[in-house]
């Protein structure tokens, strides 16, 4: 397992729809996807089925980041999902993925604030 911190996730609505807006602080026991016994990790954010993500910056040679990036994602549905998925960057060929977690947004009251741990399921 693998842990991210999300805090202060809230949703509200704006003239434009709602607004998801959340912020990623930091990862723990991240596993080691390089030679060196470490990783280089970063977390991507994607809403629903959307091709498009956000994704926090790269902290090179870390199991241990701290992000603390605050993100502001549109919702085109409040039943959307939102997957948070962690990854170990590589120079070449394609990321590792060390992990990831899906949250269900439907349900959910428009304004909301949450204060929590997600763990997150290593492959």
């Amino acid at each position: 397992w693998l842990q991210i911190e999300v805090a202060a996730m809230q949703t509200k609505e704006m003239k434009d729809g709602h607004r998801l807006q959340l912020t990623v602080l930091a990862g723990k026991n991240l596993m080691a996807a390089d030679r060196g016994g470490t990783s280089d990790p970063y977390v991507r954010l994607r809403l629903g089925d959307s091709k498009e993500a956000l994704k926090t910056k790269v902290i090179k040679k870390n199991l241990n980041p701290e992000w603390n990036e605050t993100f502001d994602l549109k919702l085109e549905r409040l039943h959307e999902s939102l997957t948070i998925e962690c990854f170990d960057y590589d120079l070449m060929g394609s990321d590792d993925s060390l992990g990831k977690s899906r949250i269900r947004l439907k349900g959910c009251k428009m304004s909301f604030e949450l204060f929590v741990h997600y763990g997150i399921c290593t492959f």
